[in-house]
């Protein structure tokens, strides 16, 4: 996932008329999540139909919030202006070593069958699935993760394989339980 380059083409008025679209609905808990940048900014939105021309695509969104379908518009979809999923542009953890300098590191580690916090972690050049092990506080301000990352593929928690990462926002962000890799919910 890259960075949004232009806004979103807004459809003022009506869709076209001819050629017929092609109309799919989105029920309820099957809106599609997707990041979309409006007035020079990304947002989350939903979207919750889409109407397929032979050239194009348009979609009618909403903001992301479940509680409220006033707001919604159409737009052309554009993949310089639009992303499906809620999870900004990532940019892969650097992996941590050892702490060597002075000072005491403070570390929180989550017990075995305690509840893990789940994560999203960039790495391999895409956002993959993770669970939170160990924070590490060192005496610099920075923090490290010990992360259980998804392999492609896993199957179960115990296919996860230990990573030691350095906490940076473009790298690391919180999972919500029942969240799908496409960020819908």
């Amino acid at each position: 996932m890259s960075a949004l380059t232009r806004d979103a083409e807004v459809i003022h008025g009506r869709l076209p008329r001819e050629p017929l679209p092609a109309v799919t609905w989105y029920p309820g808990r099957e809106e599609r999540a997707l990041t979309v940048r409006l007035g020079g900014v990304e947002q989350p939105a939903l979207a919750v139909e889409r109407y397929v021309y032979p050239d194009r695509v348009a979609y009618r969104i909403r903001a992301a919030t479940r509680d409220s379908d006033r707001h919604t518009i159409r737009v052309w979809w554009d993949d310089a202006a639009m992303r499906w999923g809620w999870l900004p542009a990532g940019v892969d953890a650097r992996e941590a070593h050892p702490w060597e300098g002075g000072g005491e590191v403070r570390r929180r580690r989550w017990a075995d069958g305690e509840s893990l916090p789940e994560l999203w972690v960039h790495a391999e050049g895409a956002w993959r699935e993770a669970v939170l092990r160990e924070r590490e506080d060192r005496p610099d301000g920075t923090v490290v993760y010990e992360v259980g990352l998804h392999g492609p593929g896993a199957l179960s928690p115990d296919d996860r394989h230990s990573r030691r990462i350095f906490y940076d926002p473009r790298s690391v962000q919180r999972r919500h339980p029942g969240g799908e890799r496409d960020g819908r919910v």
